[in-house]
């Protein structure tokens, strides 16, 4: 049997074993199928696989794909092993959180050999019910991901950014989050994460906005009113990020503007949209997400002076 290159079609069962798991598999699942200790050495010595971690064979040779870091990092586990953190998330379809790391969660005490780019986390409490791998790479619960990944952030801000962005993509909810973080003893940045869910259930979508509602809570505006939706300059229904009503009765909209904003055709479109406000006889500020997160004083004093003259008028 070994010794041949069509190995994978000699084994009953190798071949689809082998596609589910990107090509990678434990020496106990060859065990299970019949090929010894003995084939695996025959095969690596070919060259027609490799030794990729103690526990796990390549049944192919080459760089890892994305997918087979993902089933290495799991495979390299001794007992049950699910994706978490960003990793985990970016399996849920969160964007614009790439790491390259792999983020890892395992029963407390598997003590798995250790791999380039991969970081195992320890639990008492793993998720239920254990994972299937018949059934694809397995993924720690979308919510228990999201504070994983928040408490290994280097900064309570970016914590704070990224579980505003999983409630703003719709992976999951404030409500869930805070369930989840109120089960998990031991974490960094909780009051940050605390914060930033507060700011996720008043519907801020990104951590700029929930931002720019503290400074225009501190400028003394009223209740702002979230994600409002409204039509531009070419007659198309838009979103605004706030809107307010001053004393003189003039609505008053911020925009908050991040570096998406700078692009020339971002401009464009946030001039038709400034210009169908502007129709409906609204007053448009637009704030950089970068002012109000370096100089929010200046933010402060702007939006104080048109609260102040608004209710000059209205006098």
């Amino acid at each position: 049997m070994t010794g041949r290159s069509h190995v994978l079609d000699s084994v009953p069962g190798l071949r689809e074993l082998a596609r589910r798991q990107a090509f990678l598999v434990r020496r106990e699942q060859l065990a299970v199928l019949g090929v010894s200790a003995h084939h695996v050495t025959r095969q690596v010595a070919a060259r027609r696989w490799r030794e990729a971690a103690p526990a796990v064979i390549a049944l192919t040779t080459g760089w890892y794909a994305p997918e087979q870091r993902l089933w290495l990092a799991i495979l390299n586990a001794p007992s049950a092993a699910w994706l978490t953190g960003l990793t985990g998330l970016a399996r849920y379809g969160l964007t614009g959180w790439h790491r390259d790391e792999v983020m890892v969660l395992i029963r407390k005490g598997s003590h798995p050999p250790r791999l380039p780019g991969v970081r195992y986390r320890e639990t008492r409490r793993p998720p239920e019910p254990p994972p299937d791998l018949a059934a694809g790479l397995p993924c720690a619960p979308v919510a228990r991901c999201a504070i994983e990944a928040a408490g290994t952030e280097p900064s309570g801000r970016t914590a704070q950014g990224l579980v505003i962005a999983v409630v703003q993509q719709r992976l999951t909810t404030a409500h869930e989050l805070r369930s989840v973080l109120a089960d998990t003893h031991r974490i960094r940045h909780r009051r940050a994460i605390v914060r930033a869910l507060d700011d996720a259930a008043k519907g801020h979508e990104s951590l700029a906005e929930a931002d720019v509602a503290r400074l225009a809570a501190a400028a003394g505006l009223g209740l702002l009113r979230s994600q409002v939706t409204g039509t531009d300059g070419d007659g198309h229904r838009r979103r605004r990020d706030f809107e307010v009503d001053l004393a003189d009765g003039t609505v008053l909209v911020l925009q908050v503007d991040g570096t998406l904003h700078l692009d020339v055709f971002a401009i464009w479109d946030d001039q038709a949209n400034d210009a169908g406000a502007a129709a409906e006889g609204k007053l448009v500020v637009r704030i950089p997400a970068l002012l109000a997160r370096e100089d929010p004083e200046r933010v402060v004093a702007h939006l104080t002076r048109i609260r102040l003259a608004a209710e000059h008028r209205a006098a």
